[in-house]
């Protein structure tokens, strides 16, 4: 076997019989051992020409390693030392693969959690709650105050009474934190048409002509 390095390439010239297939191996092994492919290139009449430039611009030091298998499946394999590739605009930092260090696998499974919701302020869920049910009471109050109210409930108010009890319920169930924020904004605005069509008609009943 005879050997010459000109410029990129590596010619190697192999002398004998009794090989079926005959390669160079080339693996780089100063960096992340591991995870470096081998880059082969296979002797043609008996000569291997290997251009440097295969090895994907990856700087370091790699493993020589010539490998001669024979019809029957047995391999032979002769270290010839390493050899330093430099390029220009490489970087040894990396695979032959271009995987950088940044994709591969850590040894700890790394996790973060978002903050926890916003649970908002009780003095103003309370607030809010008593003052929707003092509106409630005095509207309440103020029709037991009419003439036979029992016997002038109508549908409608009947309607409002259910809509201001189910807003209330609501507000009541999102200060517990039955539901979240956001699925209180979404039964509002899904409901919040029919709701002012009750509120209104309700509303329009209770006056009183003169």
């Amino acid at each position: 076997m005879e050997g010459a390095q000109d410029g990129s390439w590596i010619h190697l010239t192999v002398v004998g019989e009794g090989f079926e297939q005959v390669y160079l191996s080339l693996k780089k092994t100063d960096y992340m051992v591991e995870l470096q492919q081998s880059v082969n290139s296979h002797a043609i009449d008996g000569k291997i020409s290997f251009p440097i430039d295969s090895l994907n611009l990856v700087n370091g030091k790699y493993q020589m390693t010539l490998v001669g298998t024979s019809a029957t499946g047995k391999a032979l394999k002769w270290d010839l030392g390493t050899i330093s590739a430099w390029f220009k605009e490489g970087s040894q930092s990396t695979t032959n693969n271009h995987i950088p260090s940044k994709f591969n696998t850590k040894p700890e499974i790394e996790a973060s959690f978002p903050a926890p919701d916003f649970q908002g302020r009780l003095w103003l869920s309370v607030s809010v709650v008593a003052t929707v049910v003092a509106a409630f009471l005095y509207y309440i109050h103020a029709q037991l105050t009419l003439v036979t109210p029992l016997a002038k409930l109508n549908v409608s108010g009947s309607l409002l009474i259910v809509s201001l009890l189910g807003l209330m319920a609501l507000l009541i169930a999102f200060w517990i934190g039955y539901v979240n924020l956001l699925q209180t904004m979404w039964i509002l605005a899904f409901s919040a048409p029919v709701s002012l069509i009750f509120v209104y008609r309700g509303l329009q009943a209770t006056k009183i002509k003169i």
